[in-house]
């Protein structure tokens, strides 16, 4: 019987602890259970699922990383990494190299899309939703970090590329992540993914011992306002100058400010406004023409190619110039000369071509002048993309 009471009591008190614990909730604050841990081992995993999609881009002295992204065709990276440039060496994780073609960019954003051109076709990574991730939630980078400089010791040979990065998602906002994983060059452009194998950020710059990224919203944004109004790049400023050789004199002008836009991909339209004036005089019969100065437009449209992997760009041109320019001229009658100058706007067709390799152009123009074939000129210039 004395061994039941305890038996008893201890029942009593477990009962009554469970009538009032509802009561004793009452007035604290809940805290929501934790979310659900990545499985263990995922960084491994995901990593041998992602390296087949990521990239290394060869830029300048060095490399960087890029992935594949809504198409086998599509690279992302960092705008950074390809501002310098339009064509770009691809190295694919099996060896393979192929080349691609920068489409859009954005600087502010520091975002990058690139089309293949050359080599094998790339996986594509699904992005994921920064805004459902918490803060701590663990993620990965992958990339080249040191791989453009050459190795220091032959035992480091074959280690810097294709890399994995493990760190946590230490802050946000909609433009922005940081990690707590450094990000060294040559990881620029890479994925930084987290552990359902998805992208939440492209890798950009480190600061001190963190790591930032471009959130992968910012890809979106990118490829919808390239294919909304149908211009892959942001309108670039130009100058150029050169000479115009025509039939009857030389020609210069100069120097010409202009801008350049790039429809679906490969069809330019150039614009071009400067000044043309005339360095030597010319004479026709009876007629002397001291000078010819006024303002200068063309414009043309093109469709660019490379035939050469990473070589230059060549774009043939059809288009249109004006020179509306006051001609200063004196005609000599019965020996007299007489002021005979005139308000002159020709309108020339101008076909040509346009050779572009980095941020340097030269352009050639055969300008047709329909009213006045003798003033018909070939026309040649250099310019500068900035």
């Amino acid at each position: 019987m004395k061994s039941i009471v305890p038996r008893l009591l201890a029942a009593v008190s477990l009962f009554a602890a469970y009538l009032l614990a509802p009561a004793l909730a009452i007035g604290e604050e809940s805290v929501p259970a934790p979310a659900p841990q990545c499985a263990a081992g995922w960084e491994s995993r995901v990593y041998l699922s992602a390296r087949r999609s990521v990239v290394k881009i060869s830029s300048g002295d060095g490399s960087a990383a890029g992935f594949a992204w809504k198409s086998p065709r599509t690279i992302v990276t960092a705008m950074h990494v390809v501002e310098d440039g339009t064509s770009f060496g691809i190295v694919f994780p099996d060896g393979t190299k192929g080349h691609a073609r920068l489409v859009a960019g954005d600087r502010e954003s520091d975002v990058a899309l690139l089309e293949l051109e050359t080599g094998p076709d790339v996986p594509p990574l699904e992005l994921g939703d920064l805004s459902a991730i918490d803060l701590g939630a663990p993620v990965i980078a992958i990339g080249h970090p040191f791989s453009g400089q050459p190795d220091k010791d032959e035992f480091e040979h074959g280690l810097h590329s294709w890399t994995i990065t493990r760190g946590v998602l230490s802050a946000k906002n909609d433009h922005r992540l940081e990690i707590d994983a450094s990000l060294n060059p040559g990881n620029s452009g890479g994925p930084i993914v987290d552990c359902g194998g998805r992208v939440i950020g492209v890798a950009s710059y480190i600061r001190g011992s963190l790591g930032y990224a471009s959130a992968s919203q910012k890809i979106l944004e990118l490829d919808q306002r390239k294919r909304g109004p149908g211009v892959s790049f942001t309108p670039s400023a130009s100058g150029s100058i050169g000479a115009m050789a025509r039939v009857s004199d030389f020609t210069a002008y100069g120097p010409i400010v202009g801008a350049d836009f790039i429809f679906f991909r490969r069809v330019s339209v150039l614009v071009r406004a400067g000044a043309l004036f005339s360095f030597d005089s010319e004479t026709v019969g009876d007629r002397v023409t001291t000078s010819r100065v006024g303002p200068y437009l063309y414009l043309g449209t093109g469709y660019s190619f490379r035939p050469i992997p990473r070589g230059p760009s060549i774009t043939p041109l059809v288009g249109a110039t004006q020179f509306s320019y006051r001609e200063n001229a004196t005609t000599f009658t019965a020996g007299h000369p007489q002021d005979s100058s005139m308000l002159l706007a020709p309108l020339r067709i101008a076909p040509g071509i346009s050779i572009a390799w980095r941020n340097v152009s030269f352009d050639y123009k055969l300008e047709i002048d329909v009213g006045r074939v003798s003033d018909s000129a070939h026309l040649l210039s250099v310019g500068y993309t900035l």
